[in-house]
């Protein structure tokens, strides 16, 4: 039921495969119709449509989704204005009307006995004129602020959003009121504490149509900077021999020419004190570690009574040695830590069965970069274990090579002309699988390569030498399955 089988008549005696049957969708149904054969000799399966209905007239409902024949996957239909909830559709008889449900009458209110706050000049709701909320729009009154919001549960309209709106008062000395212009409500006004002040701002608005009382900021201490400045510190932004600053208006630094590094901090407790500072110290001192093999340190010498700074000691790989060499003064009066040389070598005189392309020269391990050579698989790794030395390659083996099996019906091996005398490796022998016969592979993968098997056979074709000097297996073709009759979803 639901399919139009006109051109698709398979029998017990005339079976046929998925590729020889078109289906359509019956009269009074729609959609996109599928044909499934999943076993030789089995019966058809069908899908994909579904009876189609008309929307009925019922009140309470919006059917501009849903115009004409339409599935119930098609049709949508929402409620109507003036009724809620959650529109449902159901077309039970191919060819009839939906049946729906779902979507009630919203209920009707009357003013509220106060609205104080609000203007419901467009609200004009009575007790002989009741309206829904969608009948009734409602502002904040004047001298209120916010966003006026409705909700009716049957009796009177219960009004919310609006509160106190009140305006800036005439000194706002300490405070950024740059987000409190106007006639704002306390949600709505934004403050901060102004350039050389801090504290927690707040504002309250008491009566509609007020003004605004300002609280929690006070104005920062200001300081003088010391008669003689800590050393590791440079002060000549903070100049306080004509005035007193405070911290915002104080910039200190580091004093780099002397070799102090941090981040500098000036402080002021005390109204009329004097600015105390931290946060820079002297650049970290080494010596050279007992063992500095693979490194040269002509540049870096650097002893337990003469140590260096780490921007004073300069080191590279010695002979036998390569990368990038960098050098750290992790903890003071410490030693230093070098990094970045590893053994290097040359490679050896015989390479056969890797490709060093990417290795010429003198190289560590991890700059030099093998390959299997044509001919030959497997997982290259070369190691280094003396500095000067030799690379020593492991993990590639020869690759065997195959002939033709006697049998390779259901495949086409033109593109793989391997024999007794002249036997190919796996990457040299391309398939394809036969498909006049309506064959299906059992298993398609998502990596198939889009080739035909030979005559009679379908899938994807794959070789596999398992030996050297043996013969290619395939996989991947099977004979195609038929049906008479169908099953019909």
């Amino acid at each position: 039921t639901g399919y139009d089988a006109a051109n698709c008549a398979a029998t017990s005696v005339d079976r046929k495969t998925v590729r020889q049957c078109t289906m359509a969708c019956a009269a009074n149904y729609a959609g996109t119709p599928t044909v499934a054969c999943t076993s030789t000799n089995g019966v058809f399966s069908f899908g994909g449509c579904s009876r189609t209905c008309t929307p009925p007239s019922t009140a309470g409902y919006d059917f501009s989704g849903c115009q004409g024949a339409k599935t119930t996957g098609q049709c949508s239909v929402t409620c109507a204005t003036g009724y809620q909830g959650t529109a449902l559709d159901a077309c039970a008889t191919a060819g009839g009307t939906f049946s729906v449900s779902g979507c009630t009458a919203k209920p009707t209110c009357t003013l509220p006995s106060s609205a104080t706050m609000y203007d419901t000049t467009s609200c004009a709701a009575t007790s002989s004129s009741t309206l829904n909320v969608d009948q009734c729009t409602v502002t904040c009154a004047t001298n209120y602020a916010g966003t006026a919001t409705k909700t009716c549960g049957g009796n009177a309209f219960s009004f919310n959003g609006c509160s106190y709106a009140c305006t800036l008062p005439s000194t706002t000395t300490g405070y950024d009121v740059s987000g409190c212009s106007g006639s704002k409500s306390t949600s709505q006004c934004s403050l901060s504490c102004a350039s050389g002040y801090y504290g927690n701002p707040s504002k309250t608005c008491s009566a509609a149509g007020g003004t605004f009382a300002l609280s929690g900021c006070s104005a920062l201490p200001t300081c003088t900077t010391p008669t003689t400045i800590p050393a590791g510190y440079t002060a000549t932004a903070c100049d306080t021999s004509s005035a007193a600053k405070n911290i915002q208006q104080c910039s200190m630094s580091c004093d780099t020419s002397n070799h102090y590094e941090g981040t500098a901090t000036a402080t002021c407790s005390t109204n009329g004190g004097t600015f105390t500072f931290s946060g820079c110290t002297a650049k970290k001192v080494c010596h050279l570690f007992s063992s500095t093999t693979g490194y040269v340190t002509t540049n870096c010498a650097a002893t337990t009574s003469a140590r260096l700074r780490e921007d004073q000691c300069s080191v590279t790989c010695a002979t036998g040695y390569a990368g990038t060499a960098t050098d750290g003064c992790i903890v003071n009066t410490g030693a230093f830590t070098f990094s970045g040389c590893a053994r290097a070598c040359t490679l050896p005189s015989t390479t056969t069965g890797y490709d060093v392309t990417n290795c010429q020269g003198t190289k560590n391990s991890a700059q030099c970069t093998v390959s299997c050579a044509s001919g030959y698989i497997g997982s290259p790794s070369d190691t280094c274990d003396t500095a000067a030395g030799t690379h020593a390659f492991s993990g590639c083996s020869v690759a065997p090579q195959c002939e033709l099996p006697t049998s390779t019906t259901g495949y086409t091996t033109t593109g793989c002309a391997a024999t007794a005398t002249n036997k190919l490796y796996a990457s040299q022998c391309t398939l394809l699988c036969d498909t006049s016969a309506m064959y299906l592979m059992n298993t398609i993968s998502s990596g198939s390569c889009g080739v035909t098997c030979a005559s009679g056979y379908t899938g994807t074709a794959s070789p596999s030498c398992p030996s050297s000097g043996a013969a290619f297996t395939f996989t991947g073709c099977t004979s195609g399955s038929v049906a008479g009759g169908a099953v019909r979803a």
